[in-house]
C-alpha cells in the first residue's frame, strides 16, 4: 500500500474571508507498508487560534480517511480498492501549541 503525503486541513468558512487552511506542522507517513504491519500516520497541526473543521488523508487522490470533530463519530474511514484494514486507532492529543492526530491501521 502506497501513501502519499497529501493532506487537507480546512478551518472555519467564514463570511467575507472565504475558506482558509490551517500550518501544516509535520506530516509522518511511511515509505513502504508490508501486509499485517501497523501503519501509524501522523500529522501534526497548528490551529493558530481557530477551530478545526476536518482533517482528510488521501492514497492517490482517493480520500480514506476524514476527520471531523463535530461528526458523531468524529473519524471515517472509506473503503481503498484493494486494502483491507483490519483495525483502526485514532488518536488526538495536544503537544504544546500543536496538536495532533494520529491513525493506525492494520492492513491485510
Amino acid at each position: 500500500m502506497r501513501l502519499n503525503r497529501k493532506t487537507s486541513l480546512i478551518g472555519n468558512q467564514r463570511a467575507n474571508a472565504g475558506v482558509f487552511c490551517l500550518r501544516l506542522v509535520s506530516l509522518h507517513v511511511p515509505s513502504k507498508v508490508i501486509v499485517g504491519d501497523v501503519i501509524k500516520l501522523t500529522c501534526r497541526y497548528d490551529l493558530e487560534g481557530d477551530t478545526l473543521y476536518s482533517i482528510k488523508w488521501y492514497r492517490d487522490d482517493v480520500e480514506f480517511f476524514r476527520f471531523v470533530p463535530r461528526d458523531k463519530p468524529p473519524g471515517q474511514f472509506f473503503a481503498l480498492q484493494g486494502v483491507n484494514v483490519d483495525y483502526i486507532k485514532l488518536n488526538i492529543h495536544d503537544a504544546l501549541k500543536h496538536r495532533i492526530l494520529e491513525l493506525e491501521l492494520i492492513v491485510y
